[in-house]
């Protein structure tokens, strides 16, 4: 009997056992999927836009940084909540708030700098790498507008110390602000079509202010036949030029060959002016 048993119970067995296995593989996709969307939507609804995470089938990873443990808790209470969530796990960085959030980016001698905030250290070695230094004052903060932003505006920012010998650029929450001396005048050049393009979107660029390569000794000369006058060398800025053009000449045209160039002297505007 008991042979009979195992001939026919057993294979039976088996195939169930099978059966349910397979079934079971086949629906874990579909189970991840769900605690995926369930758990996005969840943190999204509740505000939890400090949070990060990451699945591993029906295990959720909390991440990220904010200011205060009873968030974490409360994240993690609700998320535990969610049909088909087995475990909640967590790794997110307690750090003080940041607001505005900030990171600012500098050159001088050709040493670059990076101070403000960041939110995690991932971040902070992203940045560094960007930079190509080692070191920077970057603290951990929590208050970061939307990551994928910020981040793409703090690298935008950083990039832009390549066309400067000395300055920087800023970032404040979603804002781009950028002053500094230009390294020659090709540099100059490409900075103004970098900046043309814009920042990335999603981020605006606030408030611009370049000055042109320094440049020695600052040349400029006017030249007249009679009819014309020929203007050339260096100047600080185009609206110079313009001055140029529409000054008191007496009739005589003015043509301009200049070029834009910090380092002019006191008083370069007004007796240059003057000398046409």
């Amino acid at each position: 009997m008991i042979r009979d048993l195992l001939k026919w119970v057993v294979p039976g067995l088996v195939t169930v056992l099978a059966g349910s296995t397979l079934s079971l593989a086949m629906t874990s996709p579909d189970i991840e999927r769900d605690v995926i969307g369930q758990t996005s939507a969840t943190a999204a609804r509740a505000g939890f836009d400090w949070a990060e995470l990451s699945f591993a089938m029906r295990d959720v990873t909390l991440s990220g940084t904010t200011t205060d443990q009873a968030y974490v808790d409360a994240a993690v209470q609700r998320i535990a909540m969610i049909p088909g969530v087995r475990s909640v796990k967590t790794n997110v960085t307690l750090a003080p708030l940041a607001s505005p959030y900030r990171l600012e980016a500098s050159i001088d001698g050709g040493t670059v700098s990076l101070a403000g905030g960041v939110p995690d250290e991932t971040t902070r070695q992203l940045l560094l790498n960007r930079a190509k230094i080692e070191q920077g004052a970057l603290e951990l903060r929590s208050g970061m507008p939307e990551r994928q932003l910020w981040v793409a505006g703090a690298q935008f920012a950083i990039d832009q110390l390549r066309f400067f010998d000395e300055g920087g650029a800023r970032i404040s929450d979603l804002k781009v602000d950028i002053s500094g001396r230009a390294k020659s005048a090709r540099d100059f050049r490409d900075l103004l079509i970098a900046l043309r393009a814009g920042a990335p979107a999603g981020v605006t660029l606030g408030e611009v202010e370049i000055t042109p390569a320094l440049v020695s000794p600052y040349q400029w000369s006017a030249i007249s036949d009679g009819r014309r006058i020929e203007v050339s060398g260096f100047v600080p800025d185009e609206n110079l030029v313009e001055r140029y053009r529409s000054a008191e000449t007496g009739g005589k045209s003015v043509a301009t060959g200049l070029a834009l160039a910090s380092g002019e002297p006191s008083g370069f505007a007004e007796v240059s002016q003057k000398l046409i």
